[in-house]
């Protein structure tokens, strides 16, 4: 009977000694799921810098300038900068560069010198009529455009106004398809998003969509390796959302992309034909702080201030490599070679940017979170990627944080989390250990 009580005991024992082991064993297991935990969800915040409070800044309302040292930049390399520009005569109207949600620069020049006012000048003579409408605010972005036709193709597909990018014109179209159209029957949005579809170069037709489908194809559409940078695939890319929507790109880029961000009508202007279809190859104009909103969204993928404006994946998809491409470009003409996603030019290192004749362009640095936009006339890119390269970044990668940029508070918030948790182990510990050291003296 004694011998029985005992081995109980000692069972008892043995149980409670493995509930130990598993507990510490548990224990562990968990300090280090909730260090991942934390982690990761410290990964997921926007990717915008802080507030004071601590609280995520995003400027839907209005913009927070700071001065470059705050966000890691330094002042003399953009001062420099702006003495190339000078010196250079390059005919830049605009700069704005933009880190973690706030403005470290932002310029307006005239004759290649900056300006006193935040404005543009009276007079930008454009090709095709002035560049600057609106009160001197609001700036032509040429084919920058093609890059918000894009991101506009995401909010479709995400909406379920498309169905797929194999969707061919042939069935936007049947309406008024005539058989003199059959070489453009099997065109496919996917074709028109990488300039695969065999359509010209052309340029701004009125109406688009009947003269667009009486061109001549340069190639069987779809072809391998065959590619010709189009304006006429992405105004018929745009004709497309009159059909499936309701609304024409502009008024659907109103709706999805530009008021969720806080972007008002007085902000851009987007021109199209007498058939109230915009032109999605270059018609769009805005300000400066527009074409940073624009960069900000893509930059914390496709999200604004909690709202997902653009699918993540789309943003994704949009930005990665496609295929190889390449046109004539400037005075004197010469051949630019580049790598194209979706409308959208890719870089190294995960940048990317838009691209608009005469140096309309948005420029994204993820490994920086820096945004950089421009507007100019007849400012080749070589400039523009020399100016990013040896005033912008080049202090940015060598003494700036990359990526996202925590305030005191935030910072302070994820140690007190990380001191917490250790005090709660060190007293589970002695629990456990007082717990073995009564097991101990039971057992001898």
């Amino acid at each position: 009977m004694r011998m029985s009580f005992i081995n109980n005991i000692k069972n008892s024992l043995d149980d409670y000694k493995l509930k130990i082991i598993v507990k510490r064993k548990n224990l562990f297991i968990s300090f280090v799921f909730s260090l991942v935990l934390i982690s990761h969800s410290f990964s997921l915040l926007p990717t915008l810098a802080r507030g004071s409070n601590g609280g995520a800044y995003w400027p839907t309302n209005e913009w927070v300038i700071v001065e470059p040292e705050e966000q890691g930049m330094d002042s003399k390399d953009l001062s420099d900068m702006y003495e190339y520009i000078e010196d250079q005569s390059l005919d830049v109207h605009s700069v704005i560069i933009v880190r973690n949600g706030y403005i470290v620069s932002e310029e307006y020049l005239y004759n290649s010198h900056i300006r006193t006012e935040k404005k543009y000048g009276d007079d930008y003579p454009g090709p095709y009529g002035n560049d600057v409408i609106y009160n001197r605010t609001v700036h032509r972005q040429w084919s920058t455009t093609k890059s918000i036709m894009s991101l506009l193709v995401g909010i479709a597909l995400e909406k379920g106004y498309l169905n797929g990018l194999n969707q061919t014109l042939y069935e936007f179209y049947a309406n008024v398809w005539d058989t003199s159209y059959n070489d453009k029957m099997n065109i496919t949005i996917e074709q028109l998003l990488i300039h695969n579809s065999g359509l010209p170069y052309g340029g701004f037709k009125d109406p688009i969509i009947e003269n667009i489908l009486s061109e001549t194809l340069l190639f069987s559409p779809g072809t391998p390796g065959a590619f010709e940078y189009s304006n006429d695939g992405i105004d018929i890319l745009s004709a497309i959302f009159n059909n499936v929507t309701g609304y024409n790109a502009s008024e659907f880029a109103r709706k999805n992309l530009f008021e969720p961000m806080g972007i008002t009508e007085e902000e851009w202007y987007w021109w199209g034909d007498s058939n109230n279809i915009s032109s999605g190859s270059g018609g769009l104009m805005c300000t400066p702080r527009v074409q940073a909103k624009i960069g900000i969204m893509c930059l914390n993928n496709g999200t604004w201030n909690g709202t997902q404006v653009v699918p993540s994946n789309w943003i994704k998809e949009a930005t990665s490599y496609k295929c190889e491409g390449s046109y004539y470009y400037g005075w004197p003409l010469h051949l630019v070679s580049f790598n194209l996603g979706y409308l959208f030019y890719i870089g190294e290192e995960g940048a990317y940017n838009t691209g608009g004749y005469g140096g309309q362009n948005i420029h994204n640095i993820p490994k920086y979170n820096i945004t950089i936009a421009f507007t100019g006339k007849d400012v080749d890119l070589t400039y523009l990627e020399h100016i990013i390269d040896n005033y912008i970044l080049k202090f940015a990668a060598e003494n700036g944080p990359g990526g996202l940029i925590p305030s005191f508070p935030l910072v302070i918030l994820v140690f007190n989390i990380l001191g917490i948790m250790s005090i709660y182990i060190v007293i589970l510990k002695k629990k456990i250990r007082k717990r073995e050291n009564n097991y101990h003296n039971f057992s001898k």
